[in-house]
C-alpha cells in the first residue's frame, strides 16, 4: 500500500482500531488492551499492518494516523472504565513513533486528549521502540509524559538498540518481550536463556514484563515458569474492534467462563460476607498464625463432614471471627454482624461440647479449641501439635450433648487428626481472598503497577508523584470524590496530610505544605491510630464525631471513611476518603474494600520511603549531602533539552592537599563540607538552583534562567563570606548559554576554561604570598641595645 492510498484511506475514514487483550496468568484476568491500527481497503478487506505502517512512517503519514489511533484508544478506554464490567480498571497501550515524539507539542497534545475524555494518565501506556529510546532528546519528552502519570513500555525489547545504560536513564516501567524470543521459549537454547535473563533483569530494575506473541499453552506455561505472568497473544484472543467482546472471549483455561450466581440470603449473604471479612481484619492483627490454623482446621472438619461447598465456605468465614466476642460494644455486636444467628451463637461461652446452635458453630468451636491446645505445646502450630490438639478435643466431646442434626464430632476430629491440614497465616489468607475477590476487577495488578511506577528513577526523583498516582487509583477504585494520605507523627501527636487528590475543598492542596490535624482535637482519628479501627462519618449522622462532621462541612463533603495504613505491622497513618452530596455514602460493608486498598497503599508507602533512601544513596554526595555528578549531568541534560538559558559555575578548592597533609584528612573533609554548605546557602534564593560535588575538591553550581551578572554576584558573595569566616580559598569559572539550543559538554568546557585561568591567578598569588613569608622569615633581626 503506497502513501497516496494510505492518505486516501485516512481521508475516507477507513482507519479502524482493534484491541488485543493483555492478561495475567494463571487467572487470565484482562488487565489491559493494546490498541492496534487497521486500515480497511476499498473491497472491505483489512490491510495487514506490515503493508502500511512502514510506508506511513517513511512518508510522515504516521503522525496523523498515530494521533487518530491515540484519540480513539483514549476514548474507548474512558468508556470501558466508566462501566461496571470486569475490565473497568483495564489500561490501554498505544504505540507512539519517534516522529510523534519529535513533535514540539506532543506532551500538550496527549494531555489535552486525556483531559477531553477525563482519563487519568495512569490508564495510558505508551509503547516506544528501542530505536526511539536511543534518539537524542527523548529523555526530556518521556519525563514530561511521566509527569502526567503515563507509563512507558519499551516495545519489541531485545531486537533494537537499547542498552543497560538506557534502561537506567530512561524512566520506562515495562518491557515487552519480542515474540521472536517467545516462540523458542519452550526448549532449552538461546531464546529461553534470553527470556530468562530479561525477566531477571526487569525484576532487578523494578520493571514489569509482558510476553508478546503467545500462541500455545506450552509457551504460556514456559514463560510463567520463568517468572513472567503478564502476556498477550492469539492463544488468549485475537484483536477486535470491541474491547468488552474481546475480553469476554478470554476465559480461564481456554474454557467458557461460567459466572457463579450470588449466594442467597438463606446461606451466606454478600453483605454479611463483607462485614465478616472486615471484622476478621480487625481481629487478626496480632494472631495471624493461630487464626489461620483455626480456619484450616474448621474447613477441614466441614469437608470431612461432607457438607456442601456453601456451608464449607460459611464455616471458613465463621472461623475467621471465632473470637467475635472481642468486638462487643456495651454487650452487643456491631449492627452489621448482629443479624446472623451463627455469629450470635459464637458469643455463648463454653467449649465444643456445648450445644450452641448450628453445625457450623460446633465445627468452629472444635477447631478453635484444638488450635488453642496445639498452641500451648507448640507456638509454631506444627502438624504434630495440631494432631495432638484435635485428639485432645475429641476426647472431651460428649456426643450426648448434641442434638440429632449434629454430625459425629468426635469421629470428625479423629479423622482430621490423622492428616492435619496445612495452615496458611491469616495475612496470606486475606491477601489471597483479596486477589480472588477484587482481582476480578484487576485491582491488585493495577495497584502493583502503580507503586512500581518510579522504581526506575526519573530525573525529578519525585516520590510525591508516586504517592499521588497511587492515591488517584485508590480513589477511583472505591468511588470516592476525594482522598488523602495522612502520616501519623507520633511525637507531635498529629496527622500530617502528604497528598490529596480528587475534588478538593476550597482550602485543600494536592501537596500541602503544612496541613496537620491534632489528634487531641479528633477523637475518632486518635482511636484509629491507637487501635487500628476504621471509622465512617456522615454529616447527618448524630453519632458521628462532631469534629469530623465539622471538617466534612468545611470541605463541602457528605460522608468520609478512614482506614489505617500499616507499615511493618505498625500503624503508619491513615487513608481518608470522602464522598460528595448526592453520591452514595460510605457504609460498614465498604470497610473490607477500603482496608484492602489501604493494605496495598501500605506497599506504596514502603516503596516511596525505599525510593527516598535509594535516591539519597544514588544521587547524593555522602560527605556533603549535595548532589553528585549524576545529578548535575541529569539537570544539564534536562535543561538543554528544553533550551533553557542556564549559568554553570565550576569551583575548585585551591589548597585542599595542603590541608590534608598538614592538618589531616578530617580537617580536609570538614573544609569540603564547609564549601558545600556555603554554596548551598549562597544560591538558595534562586529558584531550582542545583549544587553538586563533581568529585574531590570540585563543585558545580547550575542556575537555570539566571542572568550571568546575577549569578556572579550570588557566587562571589558566597565565596566572600567563606573567606571572611576563615574558610578555604576557592577559585571559580563561570559560563552562560544563550536563549537557543546548547550542549552541556560545551557549557562545562567554557566554565572549565575560565576556572583554569582563575586557578592560575590564584596559584600565582599564593606563590607571591609564600615568597613574602619566606623572605620575612629569613631577614636578620635588628638588635636593639638597651641604654647603658
Amino acid at each position: 500500500m503506497d502513501a497516496p492510498a494510505i492518505a486516501a484511506a485516512l481521508a475516507r475514514g477507513a482507519l479502524e482500531v482493534h484491541y488485543q487483550p493483555i492478561v495475567v496468568l494463571p487467572s487470565r484476568q484482562v488487565i489491559g488492551f493494546e490498541a492496534l491500527a487497521r486500515l480497511r481497503d476499498l473491497d472491505g478487506t483489512l490491510v495487514p499492518p506490515a503493508d502500511f505502517i512502514p510506508v506511513a512512517e517513511e512518508s510522515g503519514l504516521i503522525i496523523p494516523l498515530g494521533l487518530e489511533v491515540l484519540k480513539r484508544a483514549v476514548a474507548a478506554a474512558a468508556h470501558w472504565r466508566s462501566g461496571s464490567s470486569a475490565i473497568t480498571t483495564a489500561t490501554v497501550s498505544v504505540n507512539i513513533t519517534p516522529a510523534q515524539l519529535d513533535l514540539p507539542d506532543i506532551v500538550d497534545v496527549v494531555s489535552s486528549i486525556l483531559a477531553e475524555h477525563d482519563l487519568p494518565g495512569s490508564a495510558l501506556v505508551l509503547e516506544i521502540t528501542e530505536s526511539a529510546v536511543a534518539a537524542p532528546g527523548i529523555r526530556v519528552v518521556i519525563d514530561r509524559l511521566s509527569e502526567l502519570g503515563i507509563r512507558v513500555a519499551i516495545d519489541d525489547f531485545g531486537t533494537g538498540f537499547a542498552t543497560l545504560d538506557t534502561l537506567r536513564r530512561i524512566p520506562a516501567q515495562m518491557l515487552k518481550l519480542d515474540q521472536t524470543f517467545v516462540s523458542g521459549v519452550t526448549r532449552e537454547g538461546a531464546d529461553r536463556a534470553i527470556v530468562r535473563l530479561v525477566i531477571n533483569l526487569a525484576d532487578s530494575l523494578g520493571l514489569s514484563v509482558v510476553a508478546e506473541g503467545i500462541e500455545t499453552e506450552e509457551q504460556a506455561n514456559a514463560v510463567l515458569q520463568l517468572g513472567c505472568a503478564v502476556r498477550q497473544g492469539y492463544l488468549f484472543a485475537r484483536p477486535g474492534p470491541d474491547p468488552p467482546a474481546v475480553a469476554a472471549s478470554v476465559a480461564p483455561g481456554g474454557a467458557t467462563a461460567v459466572v457463579s450466581p450470588r449466594e442467597g440470603p438463606d446461606r451466606w449473604p454478600v453483605a454479611l460476607n463483607e462485614a465478616v471479612l472486615a471484622a476478621a481484619r480487625l481481629l487478626g492483627a496480632t494472631d495471624s498464625a493461630h487464626r489461620g490454623a483455626v480456619h484450616a482446621l474448621a474447613t477441614a472438619l466441614a469437608r470431612a463432614a461432607e457438607l456442601d461447598d456453601q456451608t464449607v465456605r460459611a464455616v471458613g468465614r465463621l472461623a475467621l471471627v471465632h473470637d467475635v466476642r472481642r468486638l462487643l460494644v456495651d454487650g452487643a455486636l456491631p449492627v452489621a454482624l448482629s443479624g446472623d444467628e451463627r455469629l450470635r451463637a459464637l458469643l455463648v461461652s463454653g467449649g465444643p461440647a456445648v450445644d450452641a446452635g448450628p453445625v457450623e458453630v460446633a465445627l468452629v468451636r472444635a477447631a478453635a479449641a484444638a488450635a488453642d491446645r496445639a498452641a500451648s505445646t507448640d507456638p509454631d502450630l506444627g502438624t504434630h501439635a495440631l494432631a495432638a490438639g484435635l485428639n485432645h478435643v475429641a476426647r472431651t466431646v460428649n456426643p450426648a450433648s448434641h442434638g440429632p442434626s449434629m454430625p459425629n464430632l468426635r469421629g470428625l476430629l479423629a479423622t482430621v487428626a490423622l492428616s492435619p491440614p496445612d495452615t496458611v497465616p491469616f495475612g496470606e489468607l486475606m491477601d489471597d481472598l483479596d486477589r480472588r475477590r477484587m482481582g476480578r476487577r484487576g485491582m491488585e495488578e493495577r495497584m502493583r503497577s502503580v507503586f512500581g511506577i518510579t522504581k526506575v528513577l526519573s530525573s525529578s526523583r519525585d516520590t510525591r508523584e508516586l504517592m499521588r498516582v497511587a492515591l488517584e487509583e485508590a480513589r477511583r477504585i472505591v468511588g470516592a470524590a476525594s482522598a488523602s494520605v495522612e502520616r501519623w507523627e507520633r511525637e507531635a501527636n498529629q496527622l500530617r496530610c502528604l497528598v490529596s487528590v480528587g475534588q478538593l475543598g476550597p482550602n485543600e492542596q494536592m501537596f500541602p505544605e503544612n496541613e496537620v490535624y491534632s489528634l487531641a482535637d479528633y477523637a475518632q482519628a486518635r482511636r484509629t491510630m491507637l487501635t487500628g479501627l476504621p471509622y465512617i462519618h456522615r454529616v447527618d449522622d448524630p453519632t458521628s464525631d462532631p469534629e469530623s462532621v465539622d471538617l466534612l462541612i468545611e470541605l463541602g463533603k457528605y460522608s468520609s471513611a478512614a482506614v489505617p495504613i500499616y507499615v511493618d505491622r505498625r500503624v503508619w497513618g491513615q487513608l481518608w476518603f470522602a464522598t460528595d452530596h448526592g453520591e452514595p455514602h460510605f457504609e460498614s460493608r465498604d470497610i473490607e474494600t477500603l482496608m484492602a486498598v489501604a493494605t496495598l497503599m501500605g506497599g506504596v508507602v514502603v516503596q516511596a520511603e525505599n525510593l527516598q533512601r535509594v535516591d539519597r544513596m544514588a544521587f547524593e554526595d555522602a560527605l556533603t549531602r549535595v548532589g553528585n555528578r549524576r545529578v548535575v549531568d541529569d539537570v544539564l541534560e534536562r535543561l538543554s533539552g528544553r533550551s533553557t538559558q542556564t549559568v554553570v559555575a565550576l569551583l575548585d578548592m585551591d589548597r585542599l592537599k595542603e590541608i590534608n597533609d598538614f592538618e589531616g584528612h578530617a580537617s580536609g573533609d570538614a573544609a569540603i563540607q564547609r564549601v558545600a554548605d556555603t554554596l548551598s546557602k549562597g544560591v538558595a534564593s534562586w529558584p531550582n538552583a542545583t549544587v553538586g560535588r563533581l568529585g574531590g575538591d570540585e563543585f558545580c553550581v547550575v542556575l537555570p534562567g539566571c542572568p550571568a551578572l546575577e549569578a556572579r554576584r550570588l557566587l562571589a558573595g558566597a565565596l566572600a563570606r567563606l573567606r571572611a569566616e576563615g574558610g578555604p580559598s576557592v577559585s571559580m569559572g563561570l559560563a552562560t548559554t544563550g536563549t537557543g539550543p546548547w550542549v552541556p559538554r560545551d557549557l562545562l568546557a567554557a566554565a572549565d576554561e575560565e576556572l583554569y585561568r582563575a586557578k592560575r591567578a590564584a596559584h600565582a598569588g599564593h606563590e607571591r604570598a609564600d615568597r613574602r613569608r619566606e623572605a620575612g622569615a629569613q631577614r636578620p633581626r635588628r638588635e636593639i641595645s638597651s641604654p647603658s
